[in-house]
């Protein structure tokens, strides 16, 4: 990936930027049809890889998010429907966000530190129907649903049969929704009292994304952006799918200094988002000898 020798920008009305963006997305800019563009331009790239060795291409990865999200359907969740999600930094978490948001419904991210009584509360007032976990966070999750006194749906990776054959079900067509439809409920920390859902719309999304594309230079199919902040963080809302817009390839993993870096080096890695402290770790291994 090279940047542009002129690193310029000319300014741009809203309008101008929307019109234009909507023009990509044949009139309608919502994240199926972003999805729906980058697995149809490069079906056979590698769009997804986590840290551990599990990868899928454009393809298998629109196949598995449409099969994810027919499952769902079977079980009676559907358009509109909140389903929350809890999980660390895998191929799942992936596959979930998009098997929601392109199929019309709305992903509920939830902080992997959460107590039970927090869990409760995002999940009474988003109004969740349904859990899509780690299996690590059963209890909590269980605990949270005793808490509210109404049951709701409820699948675990790995261990849990019910959802893998979630992924056995007659694929569910890409979503034709408004760009005004929401798409997700992030919550705030709620540090200053309960915590806030920031509801987020298709619009939203893909404007971003439009905008990370063009601010950092990801407009290049050779872009490999390494993703070690928490996926239930909102840095993943604004560039991983931004990533899968240009037709890249996204690397996901629970942050490690030495696996971080042995992600950089197996990958090809080019790109990645991370706060100081994560860098400050990751020199250390340099310090010590490692080669980069």
């Amino acid at each position: 990936m090279t940047l542009p020798s002129d690193t310029r920008r000319e300014k741009e009305s809203q309008e101008d930027f929307l019109a234009r963006l909507r023009e990509k997305y044949e009139g309608r800019a919502t994240m199926a049809r972003m999805l729906k563009a980058a697995v149809e331009r490069d079906p056979e790239k590698t769009a997804l890889v986590d840290g551990t060795g599990r990868r899928l291409s454009y393809r298998q990865m629109g196949q598995d998010v449409a099969a994810l999200a027919g499952g769902l359907r079977d079980h009676g969740i559907g358009t509109g429907d909140r389903v929350a999600v809890m999980m660390r930094s895998h191929v799942d978490y992936v596959l979930a966000y998009y098997a929601l948001i392109t199929r019309g419904l709305v992903i509920v991210p939830l902080n992997v530190r959460l107590a039970a009584p927090e869990v409760a509360y995002v999940l009474e007032n988003s109004g969740a129907r349904a859990v899509l976990g780690d299996p690590e966070f059963r209890p909590v999750v269980d605990e949270a649903v005793r808490i509210n006194g109404t049951d709701i749906a409820r699948f675990w990776t790995a261990d849990d049969p019910a959802y893998r054959r979630l992924f056995e079900a007659k694929p569910e067509p890409w979503a034709d929704v408004l760009e005004d439809t929401l798409a997700a409920i992030y919550y705030t920390s709620g540090t200053t009292g309960k915590p806030k859902g920031a509801m987020i719309t298709h619009l939203n999304m893909t404007a971003v994304g439009q905008q990370n594309v063009e601010a950092w230079y990801f407009d290049d199919p050779e872009v490999v952006e390494l993703e070690i902040s928490p996926l239930f963080h909102v840095s993943f809302q604004e560039f991983g799918p931004t990533i899968h817009a240009v037709g890249g390839t996204l690397v996901v993993d629970n942050f490690s200094p030495e696996r971080s870096l042995d992600l950089i080096e197996r990958e090809g890695v080019n790109a990645f988002f991370a706060v100081p402290s994560m860098l400050i770790l990751m020199r250390k291994p340099i310090k010590n000898g490692r080669a980069t």
